[in-house]
């Protein structure tokens, strides 16, 4: 029997018997103190053991595991209950690999899963107050304790992934659950917090639940702060222009749309011929889960955030709404609206018909954070003693605890005591009996009586003279060393850490390991550990002694002061058995107040803390260029992947060949992916022949841009392609200059590189922009007989569904395989005989870099031209095509009065070269007069 049972008893006797039961009431009420002392302190035996640290650290499938009850905020790994259908979901994947797709096939599995895992009890305590992280394996996936904003909208995205339930009264089953099982099979499970996933993924977690082991932080209490929903709207300020004036006013008839200002930026008209631009710019610290825009607006503007363009706007009468989400940087965004070719007016903008204006609207959702949250020690104790449904709030006192727990789990079935001792070692106190409740005392307390030496001998009157104090002193060898404190790191997500404290100046070699279920600091386990430490050591004594009746006010746990004729001792009394004749028989350890404090600081180490981040979505170009490189002279095109954000994890280009009924993956992508942007302005025709000094380009692009020397552009660097699909001229700048706003201004351009300069005169503002560099590029190997077929694709940042992005469809014309057009047409007529003789310079697709004694590789399988004779310079009307195998044709004079009815002075001619596989290049377009 123990000595809560004995205490229990004997308190349970006498309230019975003075209730007015006598005997009886006294039988009744000792058993009932019996087994209320019995749970608070049980009978000695079998040693019983707290909970463990690994008790809630490893995810299991078990029937009739322990659910834990949470208090503060603490991680669970959870219990899985439910599995749907009690199996992975398959899905089979075909990839075609080979040229165009056409090789072999590939076929991988994947699994996903609908799973439920138990959390929590909240039957005791109450619904948990939130769920504030999410890992799977060791990936963060949920995080709405953080402020910053790509977390809380990562965490948003996540939260459709799965459903929580609270564990509270009224919580009704899980949809889905029911669907698999019935309705009429399906529990609510309340007073259990569970969390089900829907269609997991198990890519990434070697494709089981094993592998994708959920770690829950959850908060039994919680304080929210909640970002409330912003609304940013229009006004008149940060207007910047570029050659034009600006002008600034409010039109109290459109106000109404948002209740805000309208922004005129200059007065325009879309057939206006000054090629100027003017940009309203407004910069903004984005806050909550979400980011829209809505605009209105008169004349055509362009919108940029963060350098992304997200779209276009020109209709005032209509709002325009775009998702900035996928776009959001943390600290400060720039929302941009260009609008180019305007003209310019002093007018003021309301007496002229067509002006360039907008108003917007930023609004930002609103969302809670969930911030750590420590619950005190009192509470933690005060709700296991009610567990036991035999005490109420009135038999205990908890009010001395006043320590804060960061978060501590009872996830085991055992005795009460047992939930309490992980207590016990990290915030020392006593249980006690005292009058008709039970107290939980906190040790380190001051001395409440001063007792004299002559006291402790206290013995009836016919004994003889004993001794008045007993001291047994443990041995140093059997003491520790060193005490090590095992928990679970708040700073380090949770995982398992240890600190521990040391004594030096011993023979010991003992090493004491505690483990602490319970949420810590590094600073705070160190400190533990020291104060256990020096414990060990300073209640290596056990004292006995025993006291007159007059101090029978004392109570174990006291702290007493034993006065003696060489010094005072400190003693905090273990245990006080009562005597028949009154005397006080006491157990008693040394005391310290100053023990029980501590300032050691913890070694944290490298913390793994992680951030999450927005993957953003994926932007891409598949780039119909010509040839640049010698190893890519087979049908085919460079891919360029990049992401919108920073948090980019890669990308995969899918491809359809049959309007989107199947979807084959073709290549993955690595961050950072290639540099790619968009441009401002648009660039006028050019020849090539030259570097281009006059032209500017304001481009914005997603990664740094430098300048080179003019060696090395012409050695290669800084090379580009611009414009869109069908119309991409190569250029390469010298010169990349970074503007204020983020923007990039390039000058001295190498134009119409590596023969597109047919596409030098194409160019409009908001063109692309991508560099041509290899390292970044893919290759996507095509089949000759796919040339001129449209087809779909699309591109999937890693992770995400198919449906994450729309169907881009493009047409490979095979430009790297088409020739380039000859150059420098001459010719003359016969004197007699009025035949033409034309002649030109063939140029090669490949190895075309000047080399002594060795002229341009011909490049295809044989030489052939195609020669068109136009009727005039409007090119429309072919009058004659003329054939010839080397870079010479002959146009008879009867030829020539067939065509047009006389001899011809001047001819209007397009002359291509012939290609085995894409038939004719690109024409030489030109006129010649003899």
């Amino acid at each position: 029997m123990s000595v809560g049972q004995v205490v229990g008893g004997i308190a349970g006797a006498v309230v019975g018997f003075f209730a007015g039961g006598g005997p009886q009431g006294a039988l009744v009420g000792a058993q009932l103190g019996m087994g209320v002392g019995g749970m608070v302190d049980p009978p000695k035996g079998p040693h019983i053991y707290g909970p463990k640290l690994t008790d809630l650290t490893t995810q299991t499938s078990t029937y009739g595991a322990t659910i834990p009850r949470i208090k503060g905020t603490f991680p669970v790994t959870g219990n899985v209950f439910w599995l749907e259908n009690n199996q992975l979901k398959e899905t089979e994947n075909t990839q075609k690999q080979g040229k165009g797709g056409g090789g072999s096939e590939t076929t991988t599995f994947t699994y996903s899963a609908t799973f439920a895992v138990g959390l929590a009890d909240c039957r005791m305590d109450g619904p948990i107050a939130g769920v504030r992280r999410i890992w799977l394996g060791a990936n963060l996936i949920y995080d709405i304790g953080s402020s910053d904003i790509h977390a809380m909208i990562a965490s948003a995205e996540a939260a459709g992934n799965f459903k929580i339930y609270y564990g509270d009264d009224t919580q009704l089953p899980d949809p889905r659950m029911q669907a698999a099982l019935g309705v009429a099979n399906t529990p609510a499970y309340r007073g259990l917090a569970y969390i089900v996933f829907y269609d997991l993924p198990l890519k990434d977690y070697q494709n089981s639940l094993i592998g994708a082991q959920v770690k829950v932080e959850l908060a039994s209490s919680a304080t929210m702060s909640d970002v409330a929903s912003t609304v940013i709207v229009s006004d008149t300020s940060v207007v910047s222009s570029s050659g034009v004036t600006v002008l600034a006013n409010t039109i109290p008839t459109w106000a109404s749309i948002y209740g805000a200002s309208w922004i005129w930026d200059v007065a325009a008209q879309t057939n206006g011929t000054a090629d100027k631009h003017l940009t309203f710019t407004k910069q903004f610290t984005p806050v909550g889960a979400a980011v829209s825009l809505e605009v209105a607006c008169d004349n055509t503007v362009d919108i940029y955030f963060n350098g992304n363009l997200v779209g276009s706007a020109s209709d005032w009468a209509s709002v325009a709404t775009f998702d900035l989400s996928r776009y959001v940087i943390s600290g400060v965004n720039t929302l941009s609206f260009r609008c180019t070719n305007i003209w310019e007016s002093s007018l003021p903008p309301s007496s002229l018909g067509n002006p360039a204006g907008l108003i917007f609207k930023i609004t930002m959702a609103a969302t809670s954070i969930i911030e750590m949250y420590s619950v005190p020690l009192s509470t933690v104790v005060s709700s296991e003693c009610l567990q036991s449904k035999l005490l109420t709030a009135s038999d205990i006192d908890v009010t001395a605890l006043t320590s804060m727990v960061r978060g501590y789990a009872i996830s085991s079935v055992a005795a009460i005591r047992s939930g309490f001792d992980p207590l016990i070692g990290a915030w020392p106190f006593d249980v006690i009996q005292s009058g008709y409740k039970i107290v939980f005392k906190p040790r380190g307390g001051s001395s409440v009586v001063t007792i004299p030496a002559a006291k402790l001998d206290a013995r009836s009157a016919s004994s003889q003279p004993g001794v008045q104090i007993t001291n047994a002193r443990e041995m140093d060898s059997v003491l520790p060393s060193k005490v090590a404190v095992k928990y679970l790191d708040s700073d380090r997500e949770y995982n398992i850490n240890e600190q521990y404290a040391e004594r030096l100046n011993t023979q010991s070699i003992n090493v004491s390991a505690v483990d602490l279920a319970m949420v810590l600091s590094a600073d705070e386990a160190a400190q533990k550990a020291e104060i256990l430490l020096y414990l060990y050591w300073l209640e290596r004594d056990d004292v006995s002694f025993h006291l007159p009746p007059e101090y029978n006010y004392l109570e174990p746990s006291d702290v007493t002061t034993i006065t003696a004729p060489d010094a005072a001792y400190e003693l905090r009394l273990t245990q006080i058995n009562c005597t028949p004749d009154g005397r006080l028989e006491c157990q008693a350890k040394y005391n310290s107040a100053a023990v029980y404090t501590s300032s050691a600081v913890g070694g944290t180490g490298t913390a793994p803390e992680q951030t999450l981040t927005i993957p953003g979505p994926t932007q891409y170009e598949l780039l119909d260029t010509p040839l640049m490189n010698d190893v890519f002279d087979t049908a085919g095109f460079p891919v360029a992947m990049s992401g919108y954000l920073a948090g980019w994890p890669g990308g995969i280009l899918m491809r359809s060949d049959d309007d989107g009924q199947v979807w084959n993956q073709i290549q993955g992508f690595s961050r950072p992916g290639s540099l790619m942007g968009y441009v401002f302005n648009s660039l006028s025709a050019h020849s090539g022949l030259s570097i281009d000094k006059a032209s500017v380009l304001s481009v914005t692009v997603n990664q740094p841009l430098s300048s080179v020397t003019e060696l090395q552009m012409l050695n290669g660097a800084n090379h580009f392609a611009c414009g869109m699909d069908g119309r991409w001229e190569i250029i390469a700048a010298q010169n990349c200059v970074l503007q204020a706003d983020g923007s990039y201004i390039l000058t001295d351009l190498l134009r119409g590189r590596f023969g597109s300069e047919w596409a030098t005169g194409l160019h409009a503002a908001n063109d692309h922009l991508v560099l041509l560099n290899t390292a970044n590029l893919q290759f996507i190997a095509s089949n000759l007989n796919v040339i001129g077929m449209a087809r779909s694709y699309r591109g999937i940042t890693t992770g995400k569904t198919l449906d994450s992005d729309s169907d881009r469809t493009m047409t490979y014309q095979g430009v790297n395989l088409k020739c380039l057009s000859p150059v420098y047409l001459n010719g003359n007529r016969h004197p007699t005989t009025r035949d033409w003789t034309l002649t030109w310079i063939r140029r090669t697709r490949k190895g075309g870099e000047l080399r002594d004694l060795v002229d341009a590789p011909l490049s295809e399988v044989s030489e052939a031209y195609s020669i068109d004779v136009f009727t005039d310079g409007t090119y429309l009307t072919v009058k004659r095509t003329l054939a010839a195998t080397a870079p010479t044709v002959v146009y008879s004079s009867a030829n020539q009065v067939a065509d047009f009815g006389s001899n011809q002075v001047t001819l209007y001619v397009k002359i291509y070269q012939l290609s085995a596989t894409t038939g004719r290049g690109y024409p030489l377009i030109t006129r010649i007069t003899r």
